[in-house]
C-alpha cells in the first residue's frame, strides 16, 4: 500500500520516467529499513522486484542527472514554502562531508580518509543542506572522486575545496535563491575547509561565513590555542556528557 502511494508520489514529480517509478519507489523504502548494508540482493528478497531491475536502475547513464534533477526539484518546492512563511529568517548553508566506510577488493572510488584520529576506507560525498527555523532542506550531495578514480576514466582530479567553489558559483547563478535571498545567507563550515580561496568565493556571491579553524591556523603570529587563550573574555563552563555505549553509560566532564 504504502509502496503504491510512493509510485504516485514520484509519478506526479514528473521526473522519473514511467518504467521507473515502480523500483524507484521500492528502493527509496528498502533504503529507509534498518539493516547493517544495503544491496540489490537483499532489496530484490524484501520488496519482491526482480535483483537485475534495480542494478539496470543504478547503472543507467543518466541515473546520476536524474538523482540531482530530483534532490532540485525538491528542494526548489519546499524553498517556496519556506520562503513564503518564514520572512525575516536567517537562513543556514552548512557545508559538511560525509564518510561512508567501504571494504572489498572490486569497490571503485575507494580512498583513505582523516576522521578525527582515525583513518577511514571508502568513499566521501560533500552535503550542502539549507537550515532555516527549526526546517531542513538537503541541497546537494556531491561525490568526491579519488585520484586513482579519476586517472582510470579519464576524469580531472578535484579537490573538496574545488567541488565547494563550483557549488558556490553554481548556486549564485542556478536560480534556486534570488539575489536578494542570496544577501541574506549564513554559510557554517567544519575545519576541513578552512581555506581562503572558499572564504573569498563565499564573500563573492554577498554572504557571510562561520568556520571552524584549523588548529595550525596561526593569527597575529600566535597559534590557535595561545591566541584565544590570550583573548578569550568569557570564563570557561564545565559541562558534563553521557553517553551510552553496549549497555554501559559513561560520564565525561569538559571544560
Amino acid at each position: 500500500m504504502m509502496q503504491k502511494h510512493l509510485s504516485r508520489m514520484i509519478q506526479e514529480f514528473e521526473l522519473i520516467p514511467k518504467a521507473l517509478v515502480n523500483v524507484v519507489a521500492a528502493y527509496i523504502l528498502y533504503l529507509m529499513l534498518e539493516t547493517r548494508g544495503h544491496n540489490a540482493k537483499q532489496a530484490a528478497v524484501l520488496m519482491g522486484v526482480s535483483e537485475s531491475s534495480f542494478s539496470r536502475m543504478l547503472n543507467r547513464p543518466d541515473s546520476l542527472a536524474l538523482a540531482k534533477g530530483s534532490l532540485n526539484r525538491s528542494a526548489r518546492r519546499r524553498l517556496k514554502v519556506l520562503q513564503s512563511g518564514k520572512k525575516g529568517k536567517r537562513p543556514l548553508i552548512i557545508i559538511d562531508s560525509t564518510l561512508t566506510d567501504r571494504r572489498g577488493k572490486y569497490v571503485e572510488n575507494i580512498a583513505f580518509y582523516r576522521l578525527g584520529k582515525r583513518t577511514v576506507r571508502g568513499h566521501k560525498f560533500i552535503n550542502f543542506v539549507l537550515f532555516l527555523d527549526g526546517e531542513v532542506v538537503p541541497l546537494s550531495a556531491l561525490a568526491h572522486y579519488s585520484r586513482e578514480y579519476c586517472e582510470n576514466n579519464g576524469y580531472t582530479y578535484k579537490t573538496e575545496n574545488d567541488l565547494v567553489i563550483e557549488w558556490l558559483n553554481w548556486l549564485h547563478a542556478s536560480g534556486l535563491f534570488s539575489r536578494d535571498d542570496i544577501k541574506h545567507l549564513h554559510f557554517v563550515c567544519d575545519a576541513g575547509y578552512d581555506a581562503r580561496k572558499v572564504q573569498k568565493a563565499i564573500n563573492r556571491i554577498g554572504c557571510h561565513f562561520t568556520m571552524a579553524i584549523k588548529s595550525n591556523r596561526l593569527i597575529e603570529d600566535l597559534s590557535i590555542g595561545e591566541y584565544f587563550r590570550r583573548q578569550r573574555i568569557i570564563p570557561w563552563q564545565s559541562i558534563r556528557l553521557f553517553a551510552e555505549k553496549d549497555g554501559k553509560k559513561s560520564e565525561r566532564n569538559i571544560a
